[in-house]
């Protein structure tokens, strides 16, 4: 989970940096720190404070779905794993009394 949390935070970042032109400088550093840093920072920019909000909407989703595609890939991996992995169903675990017997010295 921390992985992935990581993962749209980075991709947050990433995307925002491209949709910020116009945006007064220290804004925009705030904006690049957060999307709620960017809500609370969009009123102090006048007129790009739409454009300012938009950005941020749109690079958090860009960053989730990065991440959420992530999550799919490890989980895909994880799943081959197992699949390979995993018993094949013909062993069938021994019951008590089949132990008994072959715990039991031979006569």
């Amino acid at each position: 989970m921390a992985l992935l949390g990581a993962l749209v935070a980075g991709g947050y970042r990433a995307a925002v940096d491209d949709r910020l032109d116009g945006v007064p400088r220290e804004a925009a550093d705030t904006a690049r720190e957060g999307v709620a840093n960017a809500v609370e920072v969009a009123p102090s920019t006048g007129g790009h404070a739409r454009d300012l909000v938009h950005a941020a909407q749109e690079s958090f989703v860009e960053g989730w779905q990065r991440a959420m595609w992530a999550g799919v890939a490890v989980m895909t991996v994880l799943l081959v794993l197992v699949a390979l992995r995993a018993p094949d169903g013909s062993h069938r675990p021994a019951t008590d009394e089949e132990e008994a017997a072959e715990a039991a010295p031979a006569r």
